[in-house]
């Protein structure tokens, strides 16, 4: 589907008009219920330097606010009044993040995560009490400075970094248990589905071994926004023209004078050539739109190769398929982590991809 651009500029227009409107956003919004682990570090860890990148898309709400107010939760198993009581000396900074860096191109040096002329110290160094729970509330509030705001949402586009720095804490400035609800999702495996059209199975080549003429996708790749989806057949004619056609009904038409099958009407269709192999290799990239309009909608695809030897038409046809397209993935989440007694003096650490806190910000 295409967007005009008078809808896009009549989007943007009307971001101000609503900002207002939406009191908090949540990432990851895989977790937004409850996350699927927990967190100890950094507000109950030694002196920490941290970051959390942020996707855009990890966000549960796509309309900008004004952020004033961080939140955490404890995580479930934990909520039972018998962790916290303890005080930590801690300073927080908001930023976008550098251009190309997002999740999982973090680098492991914090100030190449950060675009500095967003960065914003939003809570100056101060002391926080952090509260004995029995519940999953956003009961951890870290409120920013005075009359500070951040301003995010996904319709900006840009990926967020929040970097804490804990410096000390009232127990001894040692580690002590306070496991906050925290979300992995190393599990995430975008993809569609894909399975034969019908029952035929494709007609044979005109080389030796009368091999049947073939067609294939990735499932893994077949996802709204991929911009690797592709489609292959082999037709085992070398550097012969072929077709990809993409169709949305079913047919069952036989080529007179052949056993090769139309099995799918003609919408569009992609025009390519056989690599030089002896399979006669045809693979035809076909990006999916980033629009999430397009999850589960099921389109039909089929391949023809320009075979002289193969039949009355010198022409083959592969089997077909149905290509169903995935959900897009969610956006994700990971943190980078350096332990030293001043963290202010910490200029690297360690990247933990697809993890982190379950973050709540609010105006």
């Amino acid at each position: 589907m295409r967007i005009p651009v008078s809808l896009l500029a009549l989007s943007l227009l009307a971001v101000p008009a609503t900002a207002q409107t939406q009191t908090f956003l949540i990432s990851p919004k895989a977790g937004a219920t409850n996350g699927n682990t927990n967190n100890n570090i950094p507000y109950s860890w030694t002196p920490t330097r941290y970051q959390q990148v942020y996707d855009a898309d990890s966000f549960d709400v796509t309309t900008p606010i004004a952020s004033s107010q961080l939140y955490y939760r404890m995580n479930s198993s934990f909520a039972n009044g018998s962790y916290g009581g303890q005080t930590v000396e801690l300073a927080v900074w908001l930023a976008y993040t550098a251009s190309g860096i997002d999740s999982q191109t973090a680098s492991t040096t914090f100030a190449s995560n950060l675009d500095n002329a967003s960065l914003k110290n939003v809570i100056k160094k101060t002391k926080v009490f952090m509260p004995k729970l029995s519940n999953t509330n956003w009961d951890i509030k870290l409120p920013f400075d005075s009359g500070v705001t951040f301003l995010y949402g996904v319709i900006l586009k840009k990926n967020l970094v929040i970097e804490t720095r804990v410096y000390s804490n009232t127990n001894n400035s040692s580690i002590f248990t306070y496991p906050l609800d925290a979300m992995s999702l190393s599990s995430q495996t975008p993809g569609g589905t894909v399975v034969q059209n019908g029952t035929y199975n494709g007609c044979k080549s005109s080389n030796a071994a009368g091999s049947v003429v073939t067609h294939d996708s990735v499932p893994a790749r077949l996802f709204v926004g991929s911009g690797t989806n592709y489609h292959f057949g082999n037709g085992y004619v070398q550097s012969a023209p072929a077709v990809l056609t993409i169709g949305a009904t079913a047919l069952s038409a036989t080529l007179p004078g052949t056993s090769c099958t139309i099995v799918n009407d003609i919408l569009l269709l992609a025009v390519g050539t056989t690599d030089t192999s002896s399979n006669g290799l045809y693979s035809q990239p076909l990006p999916i739109p980033n629009d999430n309009n397009l999850a589960n909608v099921s389109y039909l695809t089929q391949m023809f190769f320009l075979d002289g030897q193969a039949n009355s038409v010198g022409l083959t046809a592969s089997r077909g398929l149905r290509n169903t397209i995935g959900a897009a993935v969610p956006g994700s989440i990971t943190r980078l982590y350096g332990f030293a007694t001043d963290p202010d003096t910490v200029t690297t650490g360690s990247v933990g991809k697809n993890y982190g806190l379950m973050t709540r910000l609010s105006n």
